[in-house]
């Protein structure tokens, strides 16, 4: 428990996530408005859990070469991978219950599929790994989206794969 709270600290409680959440859910709200104030909770709250997730799920798929590149992060201790691992699946847990209660599970699943089983395999080359990997956050746009693929959605949905695109660019030399 310790571990996946220090995991916690270093990863998920930044400034840089809480803006990312807001990011998408912003883009979300603007390319379909929430109908009441229980649906905008329940969009805000899985806005959240998504980002988390994936953020989770991402650093255990770099663990290799965050041990090159990043050797002091907690997830490079071995006795930190099984209560990240644990604190994903709680994560999980939740993200598919709100998914249950907003009608979108599938889309979770196809998503997850795709990003972190697929597109791995499909280049070695890190760079296009990485742009293929941030097309998770449009993906956000349309599972929070309610109204389906409209063109505000997609325009949105653009904006946020730009938006990741060039910050992870102008962050990754």
């Amino acid at each position: 428990m310790a571990e996946a709270l220090a995991y916690g600290r270093e990863r998920l409680a930044s400034w840089r996530i809480g803006l990312l959440v807001l990011a998408v859910l912003g883009l979300a709200f603007l390319a379909d408005a929430p109908g009441d104030g229980r649906e905008a909770v329940w969009r805000t709250v899985l806005a959240g859990l998504l980002v988390v997730s994936f953020r989770i799920w991402d650093d255990l798929a770099d663990r290799d070469h965050d041990r090159t590149h990043h050797p002091a992060r907690v997830l490079n201790r071995p006795a930190a991978v099984g209560p990240v691992w644990v604190l994903l699946a709680g994560f999980g847990v939740l993200t598919a219950a709100v998914l249950g209660e907003l009608g979108s599970v599938r889309s979770l699943v196809v998503l997850l599929a795709a990003v972190y089983q697929g597109l791995p395999r499909l280049t070695g080359n890190r760079f296009l790994r990485t742009q293929l990997v941030l097309a998770k956050y449009p993906a956000f746009i349309f599972i929070l989206g309610i109204s389906g693929w409209t063109g505000r959605v997609v325009a949105c949905a653009a904006a946020a794969y730009l938006l990741v695109s060039l910050h992870e660019w102008s962050d990754s030399p």
